[in-house]
Formats: structure tokens, sequence, C-alpha cells
């Protein structure tokens, strides 16, 4: 009895073993990859749209960012201070026409265009959200980034491995690096008057690492792993860099799965940097059709003042008007509004000279106060000072156009850096703002983005 028993003790831990090796490989072996869905914009910082297409992609993808890679490639006319090599010969070859223009992993989507369908790989940003759910997030092949940085060299190594569930192998992996956090000018056409010089731009295309059209992958198996080394320029921030790589399926020309990482280990890659320039202030969708001012609007701050000798006269005497522009935004309609201040200052010199000290706001028609009353000039009506909720794209083309408010009693300090009021419309609201900074003075002919009339008729409250 003991020796059969000791025949079957070793005879049992063989089959436990046996066993338990099939398990466990049955556990690790994995029947599909999880898969981040690439967006690939084409942009220019002298394409005015462009900024509106980002803002676009940031809402149907807020809360979810971890689950895309994003690329923005800066092609237009003309090179720009992020236009790469060979930038034009991809968008020509994924059919970029338009700018701002977006992909969506270089599928071919349908989209409602106004009612109607349309289909084709290349689409303008504001239709993302219809199909944004779509593609799976589950994938047949891997790809894995890691990466590993000398400061003192700015010398990178960089490794891509991953591994295929399918019998398909004709694949192409491309190798991008991107920055973040980059501060340059940026036209804009819905957000400012001349466009911004200190726009945020986020993941910026800066170096095609293999090549912009990738290379064929060479599997080991079902492995395949690339590896290389990349000496950083001086002019990037790595810690504001992160490697991208993809994997296109060259039957459908389809991106089937992405990865990104920071180039260097602990930074998360300029990934908490925000595009943005002014921060919008959502408002009632009856604003302003009411005519009131929101309550916010008082100690409102200026991003810029200018003033300007008028092209006509009060009294006899010349008219200084002081422009400033409002650092917060509203938005109605869909359409942007930034308030403005048009204040017009009655002075007896040929306002070469900013007038300094404090004017009261009245309809008395004395000098030296805003300018009295109402003046018809060219069927349009003048008021002493102003309030605007005035349309950007209407201010980037030098026209002052929107909602107004007439300030009707008040006063208006100024010195050589500084302008403040505080005043109430003829509708009785109180508002109040004021600059400090530089204040810039322009003749008639040097005026930016400025007609000569300075403005057209105010929308009524309908339009």
């Amino acid at each position: 009895m003991r020796r059969h028993h000791l025949f079957i003790l070793p005879l049992f831990a063989f089959v436990v073993l046996i066993y338990g090796c099939k398990s466990k490989d049955q556990e690790t072996s994995p029947t599909d990859f999880p898969r981040k869905q690439l967006i690939e914009m084409f942009t220019d910082q002298d394409s005015p749209y462009c900024p509106q297409g980002t803002e676009q992609i940031d809402e149907a993808v807020e809360g979810n960012e971890s689950k895309y890679v994003r690329l923005n490639y800066y092609y237009g006319s003309t090179y720009d201070d992020f236009t790469i090599y060979y930038t034009k010969n991809l968008a020509k070859e994924l059919g970029v026409e338009l700018l701002p223009s977006m992909l969506y992993n270089r599928s071919l989507w349908d989209w409602d265009n106004e009612g109607t369908k349309e289909s084709g790989k290349v689409m303008h940003p504001c239709f993302f959200s219809q199909f944004i759910s779509r593609p799976s997030s589950k994938a047949d092949v891997s790809v894995n980034v890691s990466t590993t940085y000398d400061a003192s060299t700015r010398m990178s190594s960089i490794k891509v491995s991953g591994k295929t569930l399918s019998g398909d192998k004709d694949i192409t992996l491309t190798i991008i690096l991107k920055e973040s956090g980059l501060h340059a000018r940026q036209l804009d056409a819905s957000r400012t008057w001349e466009g911004w010089e200190d726009y945020v731009h986020n993941n910026v295309v800066r170096n095609f690492l293999n090549t912009y059209k990738g290379q064929v992958l060479e599997f080991n198996g079902a492995d395949y792993e690339v590896s290389m080394d990349y000496e950083l320029y001086e002019s990037y921030n790595a810690d504001n860099c992160s490697v991208v790589a993809f994997l296109t399926d060259n039957t459908t020309g389809e991106v089937i799965n992405a990865a990104e990482t920071p180039l260097v280990s602990g930074t998360d890659g300029g990934a908490s940097f925000k595009t943005e320039g002014i921060k919008a202030v959502k408002v009632p969708e009856t604003y302003p059709e009411t005519m009131a001012l929101p309550a916010n609007y008082s100690n409102v701050e200026y991003l810029t003042a200018q003033y300007y000798l008028s092209n006509y006269k009060a009294g006899g005497n010349n008219v200084v008007e002081i422009m400033m522009l409002s650092t917060e935004l509203y938005t109605y309609k869909r359409a942007q509004y930034i308030p403005v201040a048009t204040l017009y200052i009655v002075v007896d010199n040929d306002g070469s000279t900013l007038p300094v000290g404090t004017f009261e706001l009245s309809s008395s028609g004395k000098p030296n106060t805003a300018l009295a009353g109402t003046k018809v000039e060219e069927n349009f009506t003048y008021y002493g000072s102003e309030m605007f909720l005035a349309d950007y794209s209407l201010l980037n083309k030098g026209y002052l156009k929107g909602f107004e408010w007439l300030l009707a009693s008040g006063s208006i300090t100024i010195s050589e850096s500084s302008v403040s009021y505080e005043a109430t419309t003829l509708s009785g609201n109180q508002v109040k703002g004021s600059f400090t900074g530089t204040i810039t003075h322009f003749t008639g002919e040097e005026a930016p983005g400025r007609r000569a009339d300075s403005r057209s008729m105010p929308l009524s409250a309908g339009e």
C-alpha cells in the first residue's frame, strides 16, 4: 500500500503541473489589444478659422482625452513657425485642400453636411462629433513606445514594439516627435481683433522620425521591434515633447492603432497645456436680447488701449477717441463678442497727446467733457461714449458692429499708462473697467484694422 501511494503522488504532481501551465498560458494569451484613435489636424498660423477647429476637437474628446492621440500638421500657402519639410507632400497625398481639415484614423466616413451625406477621409472638425464613438476600442495589432533621454547630450533612444494576432502583416509604422505648449502668433477670426501674439500651440508635429510615409514593418513571427536614436534640437523643450507611433493597414490605408509616450520619463510630454487665448464666458441664450449687461461685466480689465484723433469735432473742438478691447469673451448664438469701450473726449489739441485727467461723462455740451448729446454723420448716430459687444469677425476686418450700451453719466480717469471709468448706461446699468499698460497713439492712416468712420450701425436686439 505504501509503495502504491508513492507512485500516485508523483503522477498527480505531474498532471497538476501540466494543466497549471496550460491554464497560465490561456490567461496570458490576449485575444485583442487596446486601441487608441488617431486625430490628425492640418492647421496654419495664418488661417483665421483654425483655432475654432481646434476647439471643436477639444470639445468632442473632452473627458476622454486618454483614448486619443492627436497630431497637428502646420501646412499652408507659406511656411510658418511650425511648418516642416514633407508636410505639404503628406497633405497632397491625403487629399487635404482646405484649412482647418482633419482625419480620424484616416478612415472613410459619411457625415451630414447641411442635410446632405458626404464621404471622404478629410473633413472639417465641426463634423467630428457625429461619429467620434464609432471606431472599435480593440485592435489586432499592439503598439508600444518606450524612450530614454539624456539631458546632457539631448540624445534619446526610442523603441517601438508590438505583436500581431492576425495573419495580415502588411502594415506601416510611422514615428513622429511632437511638442506642446508653444507660444506664438495665430490669426483668429472669431476671437481677436488682429490675432494672437501669444497663442498656445499644442500637439505640433516637429519631426517625422522615420519618414512621413512610415516604414513597412518586418515581423519576427508575430512580433516586431524598431529602435532608433534621435538628437533633440536645441530649440525644442524636451519636457513638452512626446513620441507618437501609429500603424497603418496598407490595404485599406486606415490607421489601426496608435500610441504615445513622453520623451522624458516623469513628465507628461506637454499634455497639461491648454490651447486658449481669451476664455469664453457662457451667457444665457436670451442675452443680449434683454439689452441688460451681465453681472460679471463689472471690474472688466482690458488687454489693449489705443487712442486716435477722431474725424469729427464737437462744438468746434477736436475729439480724441479712446478704444479698449476687453479680456472677457461672450458667446451668443454661436458668435463671439468682445466688450469694447469707445470713449470720446473733447480736447483742444491735435490729438497727438493723450488727454490726462478726470473727465465727467455728461450731455451738457460743455468743452472738455465727453462728446455731448448725439451727432448724426453719414447716417450714423454717434453718442458720447459707448460700450459694445463687438463681433470678432467684423473687428478682425476693422468694423465695430455689435450690441451697444450708451454711457450716459459717470467719469473717465486717464493717465499716461492707464484708463479707468465708472459709468451708468442709458438703460441704468452700472459698468466699470480699467486698463494699465502701454497706451498706443495712432493717426487715422496708421490705425490697424480701423475704417475712417470706425463705426457701423449697431445690430437691433433681435438680430
